[in-house]
């Protein structure tokens, strides 16, 4: 949300980062969302929403090539949840290729890493393919539930990526 434009979510949720990005007040939030029941709530946001809301249902696979034009979007927001076992912990790589088309120069992309303190030699190979040169993290405390199925460490890399 920092280059303000068009900021593109892939993967609602519960809506806590939609919320963040509506703060930052973009020209247009546009959000994929794959989850039939989650995509109802994402309608429910939508229909309040402080600025306009874009709401498009289905994988990004099926959305974002025809809905979004090439180098558009100033900010892209990537946190789905891996369906297949051999997508764990690099579900975001297939999608580094179609974010470097959307952004806009200048553009930031973040999302959930899977890594705990540094990019892996594969992740940042994986964004070189795409194209971004510009690769930056801040490293994050955070305290996930002892119950959470998906993360346990005490920090989390969060990528800055600029194109």
């Amino acid at each position: 949300s920092s280059r303000k434009g068009i900021v593109l979510e892939v993967g609602y949720g519960m809506g806590i980062s939609a919320r963040y990005i509506q703060a930052h007040r973009p020209t247009l939030h546009i959000v994929v969302e794959a989850n039939k029941d989650v995509f109802k709530k994402l309608l429910e946001f939508a229909a309040t929403a402080s600025v306009p809301v874009e709401p498009l249902f289905g994988f990004w696979q099926e959305n974002t090539r025809e809905a979004i034009a090439d180098e558009s979007v100033s900010g892209i927001l990537f946190d789905t949840y891996p369906l297949h076992e051999e997508e764990i912990h690099q579900n975001h790589f297939p999608f580094f290729k179609e974010a470097y088309r959307m952004l806009k120069p200048g553009g930031v992309l973040t999302y959930y890493s899977d890594e705990i303190s540094d990019f892996s030699v594969t992740h940042l190979q994986a964004l070189h393919d795409a194209g971004f040169t510009h690769i930056e993290k801040r490293v994050c405390e955070v305290l996930p539930p002892k119950d959470c199925a998906y993360w346990k460490s005490k920090t989390i890399v969060a990528p800055i990526i600029t194109k």
